[in-house]
């Protein structure tokens, strides 16, 4: 039986508890509830297998580069072109793209030329293909490949192994 006391505390025949406190017994129903939550959150997790990104999913980080958005701000549109360099890139693990504006000026060289890119199948880390050993950074490229490997269940264990830079 529940009563009130004069400081506003609940009385019960066994324990008394401020309002802000949960009794012994609620607190046993959400440790349980929380268990039961995380156990099958590892259960998903582990159901999850890692698969490799998609040539469309490799373009779209492409642009979104802060190359390609520099161009596109500058009225720019870019255009992705494959090519092979199985030499240091296999292509059984490596998108490989050159990208083009459709405005010269745009480009560092004013030729149209933005550069040539190599995408991983395994992780989808971009990179310049002249200078694999550092990833593009940038918060839409960021924020899209955060999707892309949550979708293809990408963890991090596996972008620090399969992230190791081609030796050419």
């Amino acid at each position: 039986m529940l009563n009130g006391d004069r400081k506003g505390r609940i009385v019960t025949s066994t324990a008394t508890f401020l309002p802000t406190e949960r009794p012994p017994w609620q607190l046993l129903v959400l440790c349980f509830s929380a268990t039961l939550g995380l156990s099958q959150g590892a259960q998903s997790q582990s159901a999850c297998s890692p698969t490799q990104i998609t040539r469309d999913e490799a373009r779209q980080l492409l642009e979104a580069t802060p190359d390609a958005l520099w161009v596109r701000r500058r009225g720019g549109k870019i255009s992705l072109d494959e090519y092979r360099d199985s030499s240091s890139y296999p292509p059984e693990k490596f998108y490989l793209y050159e990208m083009f504006s459709d405005k010269p000026s745009t480009t560092l060289l004013d030729n149209g030329i933005v550069g040539y890119f190599a995408v991983s199948k395994a992780t989808g880390r971009v990179s310049w293909v002249v200078d694999p050993d550092e990833p593009f950074r940038g918060h839409e490229l960021k924020r899209l490949l955060t999707r892309v490997r949550a979708k293809h269940c990408i963890g991090r264990d596996l972008v620090r192994r399969a992230d190791a830079v081609p030796q050419g």
